[in-house]
């Protein structure tokens, strides 16, 4: 029994490492590159490269469709069936291509119908290639089976080759637009390199029925709406700061917002790495101290970024950005927050069979974030400050909401 719990943490670690690596490099790449690229470009020119991203990003969660909760579940549970796992593959991939192929006549109307992305059209045509990486890389796959190793050493090496050709290809303000070419290129690789993988793992690719891909996009629906209602009111706040406040304001609360979503990271990864474990396991014993370890470590971070985000923000983006350093500290009360209430939610209600409860938090929270919005816009009181403290107040409802279900029904009462 002993033997079994130390290979069960073991494996944890493993994938929690694997995990932490590619999420990790989503994040500190494009931090890394951050000094750079906004004293190269200034704020306007980062803003609109940053505009762009929030814009993609909705496609992007379009075309994951809740994959690495729903998959990476029936992956784990069929991961001992050849057969199974050649079919819930293809399913998945077909479905995300279909999206994905959606997601692109959207945004090609987009370009034509919004003079603001019009004129940013390049960008929106260089991006097209993350959505196609987005649609092909298996993340969803690897979690399931919980062997993350190789396919992060992967994304290290495209991702790693990305940023460096940034400081190469990106010397003015005109260059901006190559930006989103480099993270497509990167994405397409690690996605190919990733079906390489399971081509070698055994999984032959099959054409699915209609039948079963209705089946698994009605599967993944509510975990899609969830996931959609945290993208939509992160991804509108840029997109409504650089419309109405300009991209020079944009530009300050973008980094405070980046290094906030960078610090989140390593819990985001511990939940997804959990995760699969949960579901497999429901060892509540061990989710509660993880749940110890996530609040302290978070809290702590918190203290560090409030204390120093002067000095943070002057070393990641330079003198000019030092302005956002009370942005930084209202959006870093997120970090305890999330830390817990993203393992409430999907290693407790969702493992338990409480997805509703995991899925109603989120759509009511984007609900109250788009009730606080308005409210902002009717009193013209919007401003960096004031949309920072609406999505603190859009955690602490989710917070408040998980934690009180997973009470309700004690499941970690034991």
């Amino acid at each position: 029994m002993e033997e079994r719990l130390a290979g069960n943490k073991s494996i944890l670690v493993q994938n929690f490492l694997g995990l932490f690596s590619i999420q990790v490099l989503n994040y500190l790449i494009p931090l890394a590159t951050t000094p750079y690229l906004t004293r190269v470009l200034g704020k306007e020119y980062y803003a609109s490269n940053e505009y762009i991203v929030s814009l993609v990003g909705y496609f992007v969660v379009l075309i994951d469709f809740g994959f690495n909760i729903s998959a990476t579940k029936r992956i784990s549970e069929k991961r001992n069936s050849q057969e199974s796992l050649s079919r819930i593959a293809s399913g998945i991939l077909a479905l995300k291509v279909l999206l994905m192929l959606v997601s692109v006549v959207v945004l090609l109307f987009l370009v034509d119908a919004v003079p603001a992305i019009g004129r940013l059209k390049l960008l929106v045509y260089f991006s097209i290639g993350s959505l196609a990486g987005a649609a092909l890389f298996p993340l969803w796959y690897f979690l399931g089976l919980e062997k993350m190793k190789k396919v992060a050493v992967i994304n290290i090496v495209c991702r790693a080759l990305s940023a460096v050709a940034i400081f190469f290809i990106v010397k003015n303000e005109t260059d901006f637009i190559y930006i989103s070419l480099l993270n497509s290129v990167a994405g397409l690789a690690s996605a190919f390199a990733a079906i390489y993988l399971m081509k070698k793992d055994g999984i032959d690719f099959i054409l699915p029925r209609v039948k079963y891909i209705v089946a698994l996009f009605k599967e993944s629906s509510h975990f899609f709406l969830s996931r959609a209602a945290i993208t939509l009111y992160v991804n509108t706040t840029v997109i409504l700061l650089g419309t109405y406040v300009g991209f020079g304001e944009l530009g300050l609360f973008n980094i405070a917002f980046k290094i906030m979503i960078l610090s989140r990271t390593p819990f985001d990864i511990l939940n997804s790495v959990v995760y699969p474990n949960m579901a497999s396991t429901k060892n509540m014993d061990l989710l509660k101290k993880i749940l110890l370890l996530a609040a302290v470590s978070s809290t702590l971070i918190y203290l560090v970024l409030f204390f120093g985000a002067d000095l943070i923000l002057w070393i990641i983006a330079g003198k000019e950005f030092v302005p956002a350093d009370d942005v930084l500290r209202i959006l870093c009360l997120i970090l305890p927050l999330s830390a817990v209430h993203s393992l409430l939610g999907g290693s407790v209600l969702v493992v338990h069979n409480k997805s509703k409860y995991f899925t109603r938090s989120n759509i009511l929270s984007a609900g109250l974030y788009f009730i606080a919005v308005a409210i902002l816009f009717l009193t013209d009181n919007v401003s960096l400050i004031s949309m920072a403290w609406i999505l603190v107040l859009v955690d602490v409802f989710v917070f408040i909401y998980r934690a009180y279900y997973v009470r309700k029904f004690k499941f970690l009462t034991a």
